[in-house]
Order: C-alpha cells, then structure tokens, then sequence
C-alpha cells in the first residue's frame, strides 16, 4: 500500500493559485517596468530638446517661433511626465497587493506542503514499526522453533 496525502486535491489546488498569482504578479510588474521605461524616454527627449535649444541659442539660430515651439514641446512632455507618474503610482499599488497575493498562495501551499511531509514520515514510520514488529515475531517464533 503505497502512501496518498488525503489533502493532495487541496494541495494540486494551492499549487494552480500560486501559479496564477505569479503570473499576476509578473504582468503588473511588467506594466510598471514599462511605465518607468516610458518616464525615462520622456526624461531623455527633454533633455535633448534642451541641449539642441541650448546649442542652437549659443549659435544665435533660436527664433521667437522656435522658443514657442520649444516650450509647446516641453509643456507636451511635462504634461505626459504627470500622466505617467500618476500611472506609475497606481502600477506601484497593484505590484504591492500581486506581490501580497502571491507570498500568501506560496504560504497556504507551503503549509500544506509541510503538512504533506509530516503525513509522509508518519506513514513511513509506521510501515517501519510494522516490519520491525513481524520481523520481532518472526524471530521469536524461529526462537522457540529451534529449542
């Protein structure tokens, strides 16, 4: 007879939510690395719009239409900035409650997990006693056989 954890379709259970928080997890913070990568390009741009501004006022080729169209440009990327840190706040919020969600379904399973183990020894223990009680009986019976 061979050992079955009574609890195993709780534990195949666990083990499919642990999964799917995982991958839960994974999307959200696959959303907000890509919200941060978005924060860096916008960064980047306005720094270079503002070395080419620079450059070009050093060179005295910098309109009255190319300031406005410089700070139209700049107001644009700080609006996006805004846009993208409010995104990267509500990103940051679901990681958290997917990260909580998940060492949760990892706790449940690993408890069960344990469980599992402790069920196991004790099956096997017992199958140990077992043996050593037939193989006591079994030698106590070649014993008094061969008086």
């Amino acid at each position: 007879v061979m050992f079955k954890f009574s609890l195993q379709s709780v534990l195949d259970l666990r083990e499919r939510n642990e999964q799917l928080k995982m991958k839960e997890f994974g999307q959200a913070a696959s959303v907000e690395q890509a919200i941060k990568d978005e924060i860096a390009r916008i960064h980047q741009e306005m720094e270079l719009a503002d070395q080419q501004r620079n450059q070009d006022k050093r060179q005295g080729r910098f309109s009255i239409d190319q300031l406005r169209m410089a700070e139209a440009f700049r107001s644009r990327m700080k609006n996006a900035l805004l846009k993208c840190k409010d995104e990267l706040l509500q990103a940051e919020k679901i990681v958290a409650e997917r990260r909580g969600e998940l060492l949760e379904a990892t706790k449940k399973k690993k408890m069960l997990e344990s469980l599992k183990e402790n069920e196991t020894k004790k099956y096997w223990a017992k199958i140990a006693s077992r043996e050593q009680a037939q193989m006591d009986e079994f030698a106590q019976q070649q014993f008094f056989k061969n008086k």
